[in-house]
């Protein structure tokens, strides 16, 4: 008598993994990466205000960079289950793909200099890919890697807007990796507080003790977004 429900819930387990991935077909896959996403946002609203206005160009910046990320989620997942194809997952990654690809497109016609930011966000997914192979993508290193390729919409958005590549540009990238970078090491000492401290030193030199950490990065970040308005 207690074999039977020992069996129908051993089975019901079994049964969870494919129910969740007996999707429709037509059904979007949609990311999960919150933090990610916030940083992408972020750094395109940075971008956008070093830029001073908001254009068409803007716009469909911000549908290519959304797309882009949107098309990672899905080329990873089915990265991590190799041994079984998902036609769900590849159809969606082409969607996704086919979308950045061609807005990054016709942004990049009007404005070759946007093809050096597509080559970068290109050779990061082929990094992601293949620390995703080697299992190694929740390692520190592949972590900071991310959200450096992830804050590359600030320069994608200033230039398609602006139309030009400016060392200020490269700038803001750099200090909203920093910011998002150090975010990424103080949570992982806090989990591990036997982790090596040179990535800490390297990327929270925005921030000088835990409780202000936040508000220092973020007053960089913002200080530096008025600065380029003022620049103009």
């Amino acid at each position: 008598m207690s074999a039977t429900p020992a069996r129908s819930s051993a089975g019901a387990a079994a049964n969870a993994p494919a129910a969740s991935q007996g999707r429709p077909w037509w059904q979007p896959t949609l990311s999960h990466q919150h933090g990610p996403l916030v940083a992408l946002l972020v750094s395109f609203v940075l971008g956008t205000a070093g830029a001073q206005h908001w254009s068409g160009s803007t716009s469909l910046a911000l549908i290519a960079v959304l797309a882009a990320f949107q098309a990672e989620h899905p080329l990873v997942q089915q990265i991590r289950r190799r041994r079984q194809l998902q036609p769900r997952l590849l159809l969606w990654a082409g969607i996704y793909g086919l979308i950045a690809l061609g807005l990054g497109g016709t942004l990049a016609w009007q404005t070759p200099s946007l093809l050096v930011i597509g080559a970068a966000a290109g050779l990061a997914l082929g990094v992601d890919a293949l620390a995703v192979l080697q299992r190694r993508q929740r390692e520190l290193d592949h972590e900071l890697l991310a959200f450096a390729a992830v804050c590359m919409a600030a320069p994608f958005a200033w230039v398609s807007t602006t139309g030009q590549l400016e060392l200020a540009t490269l700038g803001l990238w750099a200090v909203c990796s920093l910011y998002f970078g150090s975010s990424v090491v103080l949570l992982k000492l806090r989990r591990d507080p036997a982790a090596s401290l040179t990535p800490a030193l390297l990327c929270g030199a925005l921030a000088t003790d835990r409780k202000s950490t936040r508000l220092n990065s973020s007053h960089t970040v913002i200080s530096y977004a008025v600065f380029c308005l003022k620049k103009k």
